[in-house]
């Protein structure tokens, strides 16, 4: 049986995009690192959060805002997303969409010409008293406290995921419009 290109392409592509989100690294870091010959099971990966969840930061009354769970900056995503009502179905795909392009559900993703970081890509947002060890583009908004836009700013997945939650639906409602203005943009 001949061996179809586009198909070993296609499984390629589609096992380093799991393998990427499965440790919390970006797609392009881990092509880089297979491309240069090199094991990507050596990169970092992102730890799960320990520890108790931080307080619940909404305006309450079922309103979002509630940092739970573990596990990959993927899972972590989702679940956060799943308060917002969009943890599945198109709203979920356009979020993965948009965070497949925007960091590759990496917390710790700087883009190194704007600065903007982590799976957000957050940029210029940060205030006084919330920089973390890896800057200040969280600021505590969005349903942060201060406490958690620092951690953000140190690359912590969970908050950044509740800030990116709460940023997308302040600003476009839903991750699906948000998605279009993406690909209008090629930013959010």
């Amino acid at each position: 049986m001949p061996v179809d290109a586009a198909g070993v392409a296609a499984v390629a592509f589609g096992s380093v995009f799991a393998y990427a989100g499965y440790k919390g690294i970006s797609i392009p870091t881990a092509v880089q690192t297979i491309v240069q010959g090199k094991n990507p099971s050596a990169l970092p990966q992102t730890g799960p959060i320990t520890g108790p969840a931080p307080a619940d930061t909404g305006s309450g009354g079922g309103t979002p805002g509630q940092v739970t769970g573990g596990g990959s900056a993927q899972q972590i995503l989702q679940q956060t997303a799943a308060q917002f009502g969009w943890g599945t179905g198109d709203q979920w795909q356009a979020l993965q969409q948009i965070e497949t392009h925007e960091a590759g559900f990496n917390p710790k993703a700087k883009n190194p010409s704007s600065g903007a970081l982590g799976l957000a890509q957050a940029l210029g947002h940060g205030q006084a008293g919330t920089a973390g060890t890896l800057g200040n583009q969280y600021g505590a908004q969005y349903g942060l406290s201060v406490g958690q836009a620092k951690a953000a700013n140190s690359g912590d997945a969970a908050p950044q995921a509740l800030w990116m939650c709460g940023y997308i639906k302040s600003r476009y409602g839903d991750p699906v419009k948000a998605w279009a203005f993406w690909q209008a943009h090629h930013w959010y």
